[in-house]
C-alpha cells in the first residue's frame, strides 16, 4: 500500500506540473484530469488505511 500511495502522489504532481507547461487548453486539461484520479486513488487509499487503522481518523 506504501507503494502505491507514493505512486500516486508522485503522479498527481507530475500531471499538475506537466499540464502546466502545455500551450493547448484541452492539454491542459487532461492532465489535470489525470492528476485528479490520482488523487481520488490517494483518498481511497487513506480510506482503507484508516479501516485497518494504520492511521487515525485525525491522520485521515
Amino acid at each position: 500500500m506504501r507503494l502505491q500511495l507514493l505512486r500516486a502522489s508522485y503522479s498527481a504532481t507530475a500531471n499538475i506540473a506537466e499540464g502546466w507547461w502545455s500551450f493547448h487548453y484541452k492539454e491542459n486539461i487532461k492532465f489535470l484530469l489525470n492528476a485528479r484520479g490520482s488523487v481520488a486513488e490517494i483518498l481511497e487509499h487513506a480510506i482503507e488505511a484508516r479501516s485497518w487503522s494504520y492511521i487515525t481518523e485525525e491522520v485521515l
